[in-house]
């Protein structure tokens, strides 16, 4: 008997000793974040850093080259920009009206809508009589003849988001000069405590994320003009959160910067609702990704990085390109445009201070090629430069932002194409 109990002593230490092993050689694979309807997955492999090479330093002018497939493109002369309009606006919007390209936008001082059509310079006329007053964030969406302006504002010490819609006829009639301004339409009002808003690739529809109960995120599709709204499975329980639809299907949503926490970039599935977590990162976190989702430029405490689905290496960037700076080429393939500052070391750390308006920059603009693994100066400013909001044009012939230090409206011209 006593010899039968040591043998199954023996086997069950076997046993544990084996199961010791096999957990101490196969760590758990890390939980999902509370609320994701689906696991995280890091989607790009594992591999050795690489630089970009820099070719010029920031505040120095150089020409520049950059490739689309098997063509070139260069530049022999750097260009300065030439402003849009000199009022401080809060935010615009590229549409097409009849063929024509039109850049929208409002007047912060006295809340009204103006726009100039894309190559005609500093021609920017008012287009509504409607004044809105108290503006604090400016959204947009379009369908085939509104376009669809979604205002945040305190007018009368209120928060409130409202809904409003102008025809694109309308517009090219007062642009033409054969009307005069006419009103904008009020279509309805949203929830007041929401986080952000994404207007679709394409149609009149937008993303709504709100929050609820308390430290909870809800995710809803709502339509332009009938306010009407389908929620989404989807939850989080983050509340500082940024969204951008980038196609039909997906979109990104990307946690605030902040260098007491980890920050974290996830795609939303926008008919399923699934959500994965794409990337996560260090403190000071924010992230772009590109209009194919191939290429995903992001902060990782104090560097610059960019991944690639294609890549077998992420890379490093030495100059401080970060997302709320930057803007990727919808034609040229791994290309991106970025404002960068002089004091590139220095403005890493002061990420925070500069999304709270307590920090300026002086910048001048930057191409990066991601397929060449190189960087250089696109223009560079004898005025002094704090860009936000860089946006191409649809032919991206010119490249639109904000400068915050004088709330103006620019434009810069950007070299085309010529084949060897």
């Amino acid at each position: 008997m006593k010899k039968i109990l040591s043998v199954i002593i023996i086997i069950l230490l076997v046993i544990i000793g084996g199961l010791w092993w096999y957990i101490r050689s196969n760590p758990s694979a890390p939980t999902s974040a509370p609320g994701v309807s689906s696991s995280p997955t890091v989607p790009f492999p594992i591999a050795s850093d690489r630089a970009i090479n820099v070719i010029s330093q920031p505040g120095s002018t150089n020409t520049s080259s950059f490739s689309q497939n098997e063509q070139s493109a260069s530049s022999t002369t750097t260009r300065d920009s030439y402003t849009l309009f000199s009022n401080p606006i809060i935010n615009y919007h590229y549409t097409t009206i009849a063929t024509s390209s039109v850049l929208m936008f409002i007047d912060r001082d006295s809340g009204n809508l103006y726009a100039v059509r894309d190559g005609e310079g500093v021609h920017a006329q008012r287009i509504t009589n409607t004044t809105l007053l108290g503006i604090e964030k400016v959204w947009w969406t379009e369908s085939k003849d509104r376009l669809y302006s979604i205002i945040s504002s305190r007018e009368g010490g209120f928060p409130s988001t409202v809904v409003y819609s102008t025809k694109k006829n309308d517009i090219l009639a007062s642009l033409t000069g054969s009307s005069s301004p006419t009103a904008l339409t009020r279509e309805g009002a949203l929830d007041s405590d929401f986080i952000d808003i994404a207007e679709a690739p394409s149609g009149s529809t937008f993303l709504l994320l709100s929050k609820h109960k308390g430290d909870e995120v809800i995710i809803d599709i709502v339509d332009a003009s009938t306010l009407k709204k389908k929620r989404l499975s989807t939850t989080l329980p983050l509340t500082e959160l940024s969204a951008v639809w980038n196609n039909a299907h997906v979109a990104t949503l990307s946690t605030h910067a902040s260098f007491s926490a980890p920050g974290t970039l996830f795609a939303l599935d926008t008919v399923t609702g699934a959500l994965t977590r794409l990337l996560g990162a260090q403190s000071n976190f924010t992230a772009l990704t590109d209009p194919t989702r191939e290429n995903i430029l992001y902060t990782d405490g104090s560097r610059s990085k960019i991944k690639s689905t294609h890549a077998t290496s992420t890379q490093i960037l030495t100059l401080s390109a970060i997302p709320e700076k930057c803007v990727w080429s919808s034609l040229y393939k791994g290309l991106l445009y970025c404002a960068i500052p002089h004091d590139s070391s220095k403005f890493l750390l002061q990420h925070d201070a500069w999304l709270r308006g307590e920090y300026s920059t002086r910048d001048d603009i930057w191409w990066i090629d991601t397929r060449s693994g190189t960087a250089d100066v696109l223009t560079n400013f004898s005025q002094t430069l704090d860009a936000s909001l860089l946006s191409l044009n649809s032919r991206e012939t010119a490249l639109t932002l904000k400068n915050r230090v004088t709330g103006a409206l620019l434009s810069i011209p950007i070299p085309q194409e010529t084949s060897d």
